[in-house]
């Protein structure tokens, strides 16, 4: 008997390191300039692009470093939506294992569509 075949792809997004959370906090908060900033998330790409390389990975990616997380950049490129933090995308009941637990996170006031979608002004153009 053969053995199955299996298909893999790669997603790309890893665990932002915990410096790189405190330094877009400090960003954030005007505590960090845009520039150390950027060096920050620079570092951590080299980082995950390390990593992947390590181990073998056949496609490597900047383990999306530079995102709040996977489900901003639709709101980020669009204007018409209400303020975000990382909470607007964490919010409902999470169910875990026993390290983790259950949890339920409730939906931030203020987030969804405030107006008619439009083209937002991106930082980089676009």
């Amino acid at each position: 008997m053969s053995e199955p075949a299996i298909h893999a792809d790669v997603v790309g997004s890893l665990l932002r390191p915990d410096w790189l959370l405190a330094a877009r906090q400090k960003h954030e908060a005007g505590d960090l300039s845009s520039a150390d900033f950027k060096a920050a998330e620079d570092r951590a790409v080299d980082e995950a692009i390390a990593l992947q390389e390590g181990v073998g990975l056949p496609v490597l990616s900047d383990g999306e470093m530079r995102r709040l997380s996977f489900q901003a950049q639709l709101p980020a490129a669009v204007e018409g939506f209400g303020a975000f933090d990382l909470d607007a995308f964490l919010w409902g009941d999470w169910r875990g294992d026993s390290a983790v637990g259950d949890q339920s996170v409730q939906r931030p006031p203020g987030i969804g569509i405030t107006g008619p979608p439009s083209p937002a002004q991106l930082p980089y153009g676009g």
